[in-house]
């Protein structure tokens, strides 16, 4: 582990990729040593997805998880801006590939919509 000012240093790519992968479990703030938020976290599966998703969307925008104090690798090279604007392309790229592949997946999805409707007036 590398350290700057006695603070340890993480790459958020790493800490990024761990939360998207096994953050349900809590081994993103396990490798942070936020060991209190990664107890929690692995009990209630990801804070029911909910803290899974906050916790993506703070390493997506560069804030700090848990209470212990680190550094992000991009601070010492300011590259963090840039990093932040790849990690919103990217989600929203994912957003749209994955609308487009539900809406081919699932190309009847308006006639169920319609059948239910049909449904409801009968």
């Amino acid at each position: 582990m590398k350290y700057h000012n006695g603070k340890p240093i993480y790459d958020r790519n790493i800490i990024f990729a761990l939360s998207i992968v096994l953050g349900g479990l809590g081994i993103d703030r396990l490798m942070l040593q936020d060991y209190k938020g990664a107890i929690i976290k692995f009990a209630t599966l990801g804070g029911f997805g909910i803290w899974y998703l906050l916790d993506i969307f703070r390493i997506m925008t560069g804030q700090k998880l848990g209470y212990t104090d680190y550094i992000w690798k991009c601070e010492l090279t300011n590259t963090c801006k840039s990093e932040t604007h790849f990690y919103i392309k990217l989600l929203m790229w994912f957003s749209i590939i994955s609308f487009i592949a539900y809406y081919f997946y699932y190309p009847n999805t308006k006639n169920v919509v319609n059948n239910w409707k049909k449904n409801d007036n009968e």
